[in-house]
């Protein structure tokens, strides 16, 4: 078997095993990391940013985190979900 596979046995409710096959630098060991729970005060500066535009620049992206005491990759995420929630409540309107 190729070194970029990794098989892994499991059982289901029933009792019957199974095999999974699954790339070999997949970390199933890792952690996941934890929910980011945002402020009230987060909530209403961040869409108060985003109201104003849709989307940051790395400079923008930067400050509005350290403002917020959040790292660049949680503002990114936030900004990327709004969007999303966007799009998905215009859809329902069409």
């Amino acid at each position: 078997m190729s070194e970029l596979i990794r098989v892994i046995r499991i059982r289901n409710a029933n009792g019957e095993e199974k095999m999974l096959t699954v790339p070999a630098k997949l970390d199933l060991e890792r952690p996941k990391r934890p929910r980011t729970v945002f402020t009230d005060q987060q909530l209403q500066i961040l869409e108060q940013s985003f109201n104003d535009s849709g989307y940051l620049c790395g400079a923008e992206r930067a400050q509005l985190a350290a403002k917020l005491g959040l790292s660049d990759n949680q503002v990114k995420v936030w900004f990327q979900n709004r969007r999303t929630k966007q799009k998905r409540e215009s859809s329902k309107f069409v």
